[in-house]
């Protein structure tokens, strides 16, 4: 997928500077991920149709069969830095990511926390031969309402996001096609902690700190 995210175009593939590490499990995907990622095909290759292989019988002879069978991970290594998972138990704390999303209500784009879920491989089989992806499965945290809020400790009064700690709901939302990214598309890493504001009915937010190391590649 692009790495300038707004030209919202697929340009080929590439290898990552990386490898996957232990703790590490062949999974069959559940039915809804499956599903997720057939659609993140769909997106990544507008030239191709994808099916799921139980749906087989009913799609287009051209159509490309998706198999649930993935090599599931629990960290990253992209050069010294390592990012884990709640697939691993022990590396949960450094599973927070930040990644960049075009926002559908103005085109514009922002970056959202979340946190990785799992890493996994996956291969299919196009035309021109066999593909084997590199990807996450990551639970993007929501955004609050309240723009203020959200940047509670902007440290410049004349410009609003300019802050060095973000406020988010702690809530997850919804699993969708964004569930899915490539590791090519981590920008880098924070530290969540929590933090309540207001008097009469105060509230308990997520910070979100972003570490200074860009991973993004």
């Amino acid at each position: 997928m692009s790495k300038n995210v707004k030209e919202k175009a697929g340009v080929g593939s590439e290898p990552f500077p990386g490898a996957f590490l232990n703790p590490k499990k062949e999974v069959n995907l559940t039915q809804d991920i499956l599903g997720l990622l057939i659609e993140y095909y769909s997106s990544a290759y507008e030239n191709y149709s994808f099916v799921s292989l139980s749906n087989i019988h009913n799609a287009l002879p051209e159509a490309i069969s998706v198999l649930p069978k993935v090599t599931k991970f629990g960290r990253l290594r992209i050069g010294a830095e390592v990012i884990g998972s709640t697939f691993s138990a022990r590396h949960t704390r450094s599973a927070n990511i930040l990644s960049q999303f075009i926002l559908d209500d103005n085109d514009s784009t922002d970056v959202f926390p979340g946190q990785v879920q799992f890493f996994f491989e996956h291969t299919i089989h196009l035309e021109e031969g066999t593909k084997t992806h590199a990807l996450a499965f990551v639970r993007w945290y929501v955004r609050t309402d309240d723009q203020r809020s959200r940047f509670h400790c902007q440290i410049n009064d004349d410009n609003l996001k300019i802050s060095n700690i973000e406020l988010w709901d702690k809530n997850f939302y919804e699993l969708s096609r964004d569930c899915i990214i490539p590791v090519h598309n981590i920008l880098g890493r924070f530290v969540a902690g929590n933090m309540k504001i207001g008097k009469k009915h105060p509230k308990n937010y997520l910070s979100v700190i972003p570490i200074n190391r860009k991973i993004h590649i």
